[in-house]
């Protein structure tokens, strides 16, 4: 039994030894054509195995797949597996051995399908100091033109004294996202994983060094360039302001119509300052000298239904740290009032319908309006008669805004738009169908009447679902929209009837943007957001 056993252990020790006799020198893995692809001999689906130390562990950028680099003297890889994260587990400091194939992900090469050969050892944390390089030197020399390699590709990589000069940093773990820093030299993308822990710390305020894999990201060939840094840990983001670091961004609770408490945490006991106001000039400043590390000013005498900026600063022994500037609303205090942000309301399922509808609806009509005057001409009609068309089409309209007002009031806004949109529909249809004077009076007047009808009701609609404070934006973006329809309508049918020598796929055409108008507004639905108590009297 002993023997069995020395041999069992002799056996796999010789294997492990074979193992690692054959490992490729990971640099040579980062050989590439002229256009960044891998070359030859280690081309694209080659088999590889490599031997080097885990500098991203699993479950950094990726919760369900192995995604983590490794490196030995030569280079450093990324080793993806999908679901993998089931299978292998590697930690920081590792000493492993690895097979799969040579694949490329946006341009960066790595080993996929990987499986974990070998493991070593642990902790090597030794072998895990990074490579200090410059933004300029990332951004222009990661691809050799000479000979075609990307030595430093996957690397750990220290980058001194660098600042935030672009984009936004994620407040959540909702998407990734990818900032721009720059230390002087050049500017480069930080990418921050909705996967990893960074997306839930706030922006570091003022200049810091950072850590991160040296990777890329670029769709098409040539892949020579889109190189970016990924910082694994909240560790890697090492602030050079003094100060104590914001372990949770400020942000706004308990938010009524008249006031508000702005919290935040740090990691070591300071005051508690906010400064807010309706616009980043701030003007109001409230503080708290005590030194604690869960910081609350609350905010009282707020306007209702406004929008408010504000930014925390705290301070200790070492000096004063700021935030940056953050935002919420206050709701009204009317009975009814929608309360949501602006960002929320631009996205909101209902302001999308809107401007949908508002576009499909103006190119319905637009074409017809423009386009009328020549196809009765077309039809033998004089030009004097034929431009009171349009004329019986205005007049008609004046009478249109009044009785669609009206019945908007008396059976609901929504219900009437669905109804003039169909029916506009099929009043631009009727024009195909006209070709004497009074037909087409008949035809105009009953167009015109439901088109300049159906407008208003748009504004109706807002108001019902958006609050006060945001009636400007929201009504001048389905304005925009329809604009952009009754630019459409026009083009559209001068296309046409260069292209047909008639006018009738104009109104077919309109008759068919109309119905589509007409089935985008079936589907809205008022806003179920939280609306504001009444204020007692």
């Amino acid at each position: 039994m002993r023997a069995a056993r020395l041999t069992l252990i002799l056996s796999s020790l010789f294997l492990a030894i074979a193992v690692v006799a054959h490992a490729v020198p990971i640099g040579d893995l980062h050989f590439n054509t002229s256009s960044g692809v891998p070359n030859n001999p280690y081309s694209i689906g080659t088999t590889v195995t490599v031997t080097g130390v885990v500098t991203t562990p699993d479950s950094i950028f990726s919760d369900t797949a192995t995604q983590v680099q490794v490196r030995d003297s030569t280079g450093a890889i990324t080793v993806f597996r999908s679901g993998g994260i089931s299978l292998f587990h590697y930690s920081l400091g590792d000493s492993v051995t690895v097979t799969g194939q040579i694949a490329q992900f946006n341009g960066a090469t790595e080993i996929g399908n990987a499986t974990l050969v070998t493991k070593h050892s642990t902790g090597n944390f030794g072998l895990l100091d990074p490579i200090v390089l410059t933004c300029k030197q990332i951004r222009d020399s990661t691809f050799n033109f000479n000979d075609f390699s990307e030595k430093n590709e996957s690397q750990l990589v220290l980058v001194h004294n660098v600042t935030l000069n672009g984009g936004t940093w994620p407040v959540n773990c909702g998407a990734n996202v990818s900032v721009t820093i720059t230390d002087g030299t050049a500017t480069i993308s930080l990418f921050i994983d909705r996967d990893g822990p960074l997306c839930t710390t706030p922006a570091p305020n003022g200049p810091f060094d950072v850590i991160g894999i040296l990777s890329q990201f670029k769709s098409v060939a040539p892949f020579t360039s889109g190189y970016e840094l990924d910082p694994r840990f909240v560790s890697d983001i090492i602030t050079l302001t003094p100060g104590p670091v914001f372990t949770a961004n400020p942000s706004a609770v308990n938010v009524d119509s008249t006031s508000a408490d702005i919290v935040w945490g740090t990691d070591s006991g300071a005051s508690s300052i906010v400064e807010y106001g309706l616009t980043t000039g701030y003007g109001t400043t409230l503080g708290d000298s005590t030194l604690v590390t869960s910081h609350l000013i609350h905010l009282a005498g707020l306007t209702p239904n406004r929008s408010y900026h504000f930014r925390a600063t705290s301070c200790d022994v070492d000096g004063c740290r700021q935030s940056n500037d953050f935002s919420f609303a206050t709701p009204s205090n009317a009975p009814g009032e929608p309360d949501m942000t602006l960002a929320q309301a631009l996205r909101s399922p209902q302001f999308i319908i809107l401007i949908a509808t508002n576009f499909f609806c103006c190119a319905t009509h637009s074409g017809p309006i423009i386009h009328t005057v020549s196809y009765a001409i077309s039809c033998g009609i004089p030009l004097i008669a034929a431009v009171t068309i349009y004329s019986v089409e205005g007049l008609a309209g004046m009478g249109g805004r009044i009785a669609f007002g009206l019945l908007g009031d008396r059976f609901g806004a929504k219900r009437v738009l669905v109804f003039g949109l169909l029916a506009q529909a099929f009043g631009a249809l009727g024009y195909v169908f006209v070709r004497e004077l009074a037909a087409f009076y008949a035809v105009a007047a009953l167009f015109g009447f439901i088109y300049a009808g159906t407008m208003p009701l748009y504004a109706v609609l807002v108001r019902e679902n958006f609050p006060l404070r945001m009636m400007g934006t929201v009504i001048g973006g389905t304005a925009m929209a329809g604009s952009l329809g009754m630019a459409t309508g026009p083009l559209a049918g001068g296309l046409i009837y260069d292209t047909f020598a008639s006018y009738a796929w104009l109104y077919i055409g309109s008759w068919l943007m109309g119905l589509g108008a007409f089935l985008i507004i079936l589907t809205f639905r008022p806003m179920t957001v939280t609306r504001a108590a009444p204020v007692p009297a």
